[in-house]
């Protein structure tokens, strides 16, 4: 019996993802901090909620890791705001939703304080409750998201009664998600766009919470928006680091992965001469790389000591050098087999050398590739490059 490894990812996490949703002042505390932090005066105003309603469901998001206190405003931690916009994004897919038979179009009252998404929210309250804190519903749209299938095998795998099932394949019919044809059920156009938000949703909430330190410890800012809206595609991740018996994990790791390299990618800002070497030796072997590197970084490589490695790669035409004005805030390395990620410390000063996310999924894969041609895009040669800089600095 083939199940979706976004079902089995929901078998793990669904009974924390039914608690966020059970409370709408949770949702909307999480949604009116989406790129902002508020007051808890104004979180009032947002959410239309009495200080008193807010304090405990506060607390329980500042426990959860995902809202923190400073300078006595409310805002999103790095897991927080990777979560409230797919919350955002799925409340929006209920929009696009044409209202069905016996259906009230407004979920509660809304107020012009609120912003667009929490109005959309209010607005569609009632059917957004009823599939998102039911699990036999959620099961049913996220099977229905990969294929048609019969009542027997819908049954079969979500392991519900012949009542029960009828009962809650008909709440979907009512309000236009699914619809029955013969003896299969498959999703309508809106009921297809929320599948697929809740796919997202759910690869977003297991990456989170699969290395929640990690992205609480680290800085986001040097991931472009793309990448971070897209960062379920690590689902399949590693988390790596140093340990006291062996300090160098990450670094002998990082040389495998370029050995097994038929090709490299990558962005930095650091230098490393046992990387260059290591980068070096592929090049020589005739494997092609490609490197993007900050402005200092280039002006770097023309000193000690890297003059004597860069001057041996440059009679290699499948070696590149790019330089970018865009701020690396990361190390991203990509190759045909593995993904190597690091970041900075929360502080965004801190280059974290002794921790990391690796992968070799193709997902995974995909996802560095985009981040690498995205600051390829706005690079320049490194021969255009120190061609611009004047001479007493080159």
């Amino acid at each position: 019996m083939e199940i979706t490894p976004v079902f089995l990812w929901y078998d793990k996490y669904g009974a924390e993802v039914q608690k966020l949703f059970f409370s709408s002042i949770t949702l909307k505390i999480l949604l009116a901090l989406i790129d902002t932090s508020l007051s808890k005066a104004e979180l009032c105003t947002q959410t239309g909620n009495t200080h008193s309603a807010l304090q405990a469901k506060i607390r329980h998001l500042e426990e959860a890791g995902l809202v923190r206190r400073s300078k006595g405003a409310y805002a999103l931690t790095a897991a927080g705001s990777l979560l409230a916009p797919k919350i955002a994004s799925l409340v929006a897919r209920f929009a696009e939703k044409p209202v069905g038979a016996g259906e009230t179009p407004c979920g509660g009252a809304i107020s012009d304080t609120m912003s667009p998404v929490l109005m959309v929210y209010q607005e569609h309250m009632k059917e957004i409750h009823m599939v998102l804190r039911s699990s036999a519903l959620t099961r049913i749209l996220l099977l229905l998201g990969e294929k048609p299938m019969t009542r027997h095998r819908l049954r079969e795998i979500i392991g519900s009664s012949s009542p029960n099932f009828r009962a809650n394949i008909k709440k979907l019919i009512d309000i236009g998600l699914v619809r029955e044809e013969g003896y299969r059920f498959s999703l309508t156009p809106p009921g297809n766009g929320i599948a697929r938000g809740l796919e997202d949703f759910l690869l977003t909430y297991a990456v989170v919470t699969e290395h929640r330190a990690f992205w609480e410890e680290h800085s986001l800012g040097g991931l472009p928006a793309f990448a971070l809206d897209t960062i379920g595609d690590l689902i399949d991740s590693e988390l790596i680091h140093n340990t006291p018996v062996d300090y160098f994990y990450t670094y002998s790791s990082y040389l495998d992965i370029i050995a097994r390299a038929n090709h490299v990618h990558g962005v930095t800002n650091q230098g490393s001469p046992g990387v260059a070497d290591a980068i070096g030796k592929r090049v020589a072997e005739g494997n092609p790389v490609e490197l993007v590197v900050s402005p200092d970084l280039a002006l770097h490589l023309y000193e000690e000591p890297y003059t004597d490695r860069v001057r041996a790669l440059a009679v290699y035409p499948h070696m590149q050098f790019y330089v970018t004005n865009v701020p690396i805030s990361l190390g991203l390395t990509v190759t045909d087999n593995d993904l190597s990620i690091k970041l900075y410390l929360a502080d965004g000063i801190t280059y974290d050398i002794q921790n990391g996310l690796v992968s070799t999924a193709p997902e995974a894969l995909a996802w560095g590739e985009r981040i690498f041609q995205y600051y390829k895009r706005h690079a320049v040669t490194i021969e255009e490059f120190m061609g611009s800089i004047p001479a007493e600095r080159s």
